[in-house]
C-alpha cells in the first residue's frame, strides 16, 4: 500500500535553520525529520491545551457521578 506524503517547504531565518541544523546533526537526523518531529509534537501539545480546555468548560459542579463498575453493568 503506497502513502502519500506531502512536501511542504519552509524557508527559516538563518539563526534559526542553523539550530535546527545543529540539533539533527546531535540527534543523527535530518533536518526534515527533526522539523517532522517537532511539528508533531508542537500539534499534539496544541490538541491537549485544546482538549483540557474543554474538559474544563464541560466540568459541572455537583454532577452526579457513577464508578467504573456501575457505567459498565
Amino acid at each position: 500500500m503506497t502513502v502519500k506524503k506531502n512536501n511542504i517547504n519552509i524557508a527559516f531565518e538563518e539563526p534559526t535553520a542553523g539550530l535546527l541544523a545543529k540539533l539533527a546533526h546531535q540527534q543523527h537526523k535530518t533536518i526534515a525529520d527533526l522539523v517532522k518531529e517537532l511539528t508533531i509534537e508542537a500539534l499534539e501539545q496544541r490538541e491537549d491545551f485544546y482538549l483540557s480546555q474543554l474538559a474544563d468548560k464541560l466540568d459541572q459542579p455537583d454532577v452526579k457521578t457513577y464508578s467504573h463498575e456501575d457505567a459498565w453493568k
